[in-house]
């Protein structure tokens, strides 16, 4: 898929995979609408992180907004034109030791991701109808040398 390589979307996301230790993949994240790189220590914890980047920017828009019973929750609203805080180039040059993943979610519908995973040649590596798929897709493309 030439199109990620040549622009990077707004609702992408590259994974770069570092280190697994025990069932857990170690790494960091990247997207444009962060300006900060988004460590983890497993996939899951990345979903909660990159869901709150999504939330802040109001893109890609949820499909259910959040409940919040805390005075200091604040509402997101959907961006047409969200901010871009990092650099297409400098996303595209990140690789992970492991393995580098680039995922578009397409949508947050039920309180969860659909989308698209990609390896660095901008082929399909698989599509997802939620975020354990999304998770199952990347694990199972992780190649580990003995």
């Amino acid at each position: 898929m030439e199109q990620i390589q040549s622009y990077y979307l707004m609702n992408a996301l590259r994974i770069c995979i570092d280190e697994k230790k025990d069932i857990y993949f170690k790494g960091r994240a990247y997207t444009r609408l962060s300006k900060d790189e988004i460590k983890f220590q497993d996939l899951s914890g990345l979903l909660i992180e990159i869901d709150k980047i999504f939330d802040a920017a109001g893109y890609p828009q949820a499909f259910q907004e959040k409940r919040s019973f805390q005075k200091d929750h604040v509402r997101s609203f959907f961006s047409m034109n969200p901010n871009s805080e990092k650099d297409i180039e400098e996303i595209l040059n990140k690789k992970g030791t492991l393995a580098t993943f680039d995922v578009i979610v397409i949508s947050r519908r039920h309180s969860t991701w659909q989308g698209e995973v990609h390896n660095l040649q901008g082929e399909k590596l698989g599509s997802f109808e939620g975020a354990i798929q999304m998770i199952q897709i990347v694990t199972n493309h992780v190649v580990i040398s003995d």
